[in-house]
């Protein structure tokens, strides 16, 4: 399922689009303007590939504007990690480095909207337990590697269900 969050286009848009209208190709030339700005930011500068989770804590800090969160209210090291508003609503946040750790955790993802990680990577799917908390997850939450929006330009997330 696609990431779509709702945008209000500039006046250009409405020129070129007509009347408003939250049409999938005004979300998707919006993210491909976000996505050639992160990358940019990304490829032209200091910033280095996280390496643990607090890592991907200070990249999602710096980089949480061009994801559409309005803003980062919280940070803790008590599960969930943070709370930011997305669309004038709080969200709760976990962040990974890597989405496995989500799963080997033992988190409850009914108590968290997204997990923020820098890899995502389908890590034993032969394992029948790791399949069934893989599922649960997707359920609940939205996951979105840092590292597919930031290199790769990828416009979506994995399961988002909002």
């Amino acid at each position: 399922m696609v990431w779509r969050i709702p945008t209000i286009p500039s006046e250009k848009e409405e020129e070129i689009f007509g009347l408003y209208k939250n049409t999938e190709q005004t979300e998707i030339t919006d993210f491909e303007r976000e996505g050639e700005k992160l990358r940019k930011i990304f490829s032209n500068s200091q910033i280095e590939a996280p390496g643990d989770e607090s890592g991907v804590i200070k990249l999602f800090w710096m980089v949480h504007p061009y994801l559409r969160f309005d803003d980062v209210t919280h940070i803790s090291e008590d599960f969930p990690d943070g709370k930011a508003i997305l669309n004038d609503e709080y969200v709760l946040i976990e962040f990974e480095y890597q989405f496995k750790n989500f799963i080997y955790h033992g988190h409850n993802p009914k108590r968290c909207d997204f997990i923020i990680c820098w890899e995502y990577k389908d890590y034993d799917p032969r394992k029948e337990e790791y399949r069934k908390r893989l599922k649960q997850t997707l359920e609940h939450c939205t996951i979105i590697p840092l590292r597919e929006v930031l290199i790769n330009n990828v416009r979506y997330a994995i399961n988002a269900n909002f």
